[in-house]
């Protein structure tokens, strides 16, 4: 008799034995091409040496039929050279025609060559075409026993497969949540370090607009009126004015950069960790002294006592500016450090998300084991036959997925000095925050499976307690 069931979930499939029986043939025939990729990817390895080895001798072929034309071409010449009886001319043709017969004598072998290898293309063509429909085929069974896999147990969900469906799609949401913000907080990470970019360029400019205006004091006191050295003055006066001019411009790009990136930190962060986000948001655009239309006319016009006092006036302007560039150059790598804690602190929720999501996702593959195990025994349908024969293709996929969303943040942390969680939490453990540590610090944990490095939660203080999700 069928056994069908109530459409809970928009599923309303109808199972008896034969229904199993289709399925059991489905994963026999799976299992049977196991080996289909592999296949697929030597066959494709055998044409891929073989088409080289056919333009090989195809090249061999034709750089034979060109010798061959050519060493014509040159008998030909010699024939019909009016130097032929005077200059050795038939002794020439006689060698030519030599190495003609050896390139002649080439050209059968090299097209035989050729054709047989053709003729193997044509072959291992075949045998990948086969092998790819073999992994089509094997895909086309995978997916559908997947599909007659949910379906039957989708049609009659236990009260504990419909709590952890939505389990699992909490946490996926969640592991979402933190991946989106992980990825948030490293752009914003890359911003900071191009705005610190850019002050350090501003400092650099000042260090040689203040290297630039030593040397036009310098020929400003040795030259005096001299006329090369006065125009290298001038020279060096207006290189300085552009560098301080650069200096200001790459001032105010690292100070927009710094605003806008630090305006994009994810308001979660925040409100997760407001110890360390309370110094973001520091931003300091220095406002660099120039040259004015005053100190220029001291230099053109005032004399070299004039050119003195406005050198020693953009001294002392490069120097106001490079105290202040160096300011916010500490201040962005302040910024930069808070980044670092706090991407860190995100990271760690993020692993601890996707080991969640992991282990919900493993029970809820088991209790659909469970469910399909028990719908097989109700219809009365034999056990599948062969080792392993309880455990569906299906459930062994959906584990396997399980896994891999444990790998949804793995790109992110790959630079964290946490561990990745990846088993599934079976038991917690009551610890208690040991004394100097707070929110953020890992502490070492001693389990009857060995020692953990945890973090310790946000809020908790010291002497407080914090229960671990053992592994």
């Amino acid at each position: 008799a069928a056994f069908a069931f109530r459409d809970q979930m928009s599923y309303n499939q109808e199972v008896d034995a034969p229904y199993f029986a289709t399925y059991d043939d489905r994963i026999a025939q799976v299992k049977a091409l196991a080996g289909a990729e592999a296949d697929l990817a030597a066959a494709k390895r055998k044409l891929s040496e073989a088409t080289s080895a056919e333009k090989r001798a195809e090249g061999a072929r034709k750089g034979n039929e060109k010798a061959v034309a050519k060493l014509k071409s040159r008998i030909e010449q010699a024939e019909n050279s009016c130097f032929f009886s005077c200059c050795g001319g038939e002794a020439k043709v006689e060698r030519l025609q030599a190495q003609l017969d050896a390139e002649e004598g080439k050209a059968g072998a090299l097209v035989d060559s050729e054709g047989r290898l053709e003729e193997k293309l044509e072959v291992l063509t075949a045998e990948v075409r086969t092998a790819e429909e073999l992994v089509a085929r094997k895909a086309a069974l995978v997916s559908e026993s997947s599909s007659m896999f949910e379906s039957a147990v989708q049609s009659h969900p236990s009260e504990k497969m419909l709590y952890l469906q939505r389990a699992a799609a909490d946490c996926r949401a969640n592991v979402d949540f933190e991946a989106a913000n992980t990825a948030a907080l490293e752009n914003v990470g890359r911003m900071c370090v191009t705005a610190r970019g850019a002050y350090l360029a501003a400092i650099r400019a000042l260090d040689a607009a203040q290297s630039t205006n030593r040397g036009a004091q310098f020929n400003n006191v040795l030259g005096g009126r001299n006329g090369g050295l006065e125009l290298m003055e001038n020279i060096q006066q207006m290189k300085r004015n552009n560098l301080m001019q650069e200096a200001q411009a790459q001032a105010q790009r690292g100070g927009e950069i710094l605003a806008s990136a630090l305006a994009q930190v994810p308001p979660p962060a925040r409100e997760r960790y407001p110890g360390l986000c309370q110094g973001l948001g520091d931003v300091y655009i220095p406002t660099l002294e120039q040259m004015g239309l005053g100190s220029a006319m001291m230099e053109v016009f005032g004399g070299d006592l004039m050119d003195a006092m406005a050198g020693m006036r953009a001294g002392q302007k490069i120097r106001h500016g490079l105290d202040a560039l160096q300011r916010c150059e500490a201040v962005v790598a302040q910024q930069e450090g808070l980044l670092r804690a706090l991407l860190e602190a995100l990271r760690r929720d993020g692993n601890a998300a996707a080991a969640k999501l992991a282990g919900v996702q493993q029970e809820l593959a088991a209790e659909k084991e469970t469910i399909w195990e028990a719908l097989r025994e109700a219809v009365g349908a034999p056990p599948p036959k062969g080792e392993g024969g309880r455990r569906s293709y299906a459930v062994a996929q959906t584990q396997a997925e399980a896994h891999k969303a444990a790998a949804t943040l793995q790109q992110a942390v790959r630079a964290s000095k946490v561990a990745v969680p990846v088993a599934t939490p079976v038991s917690n453990l009551s610890v208690a925050v040991p004394v100097g540590a707070s929110p953020g610090d890992l502490i070492t944990v001693q389990t009857p499976r060995g020692q953990y490095r945890v973090a310790v939660p946000p809020g908790v203080k010291e002497g407080a307690r914090f229960e671990f999700a053992l592994p």
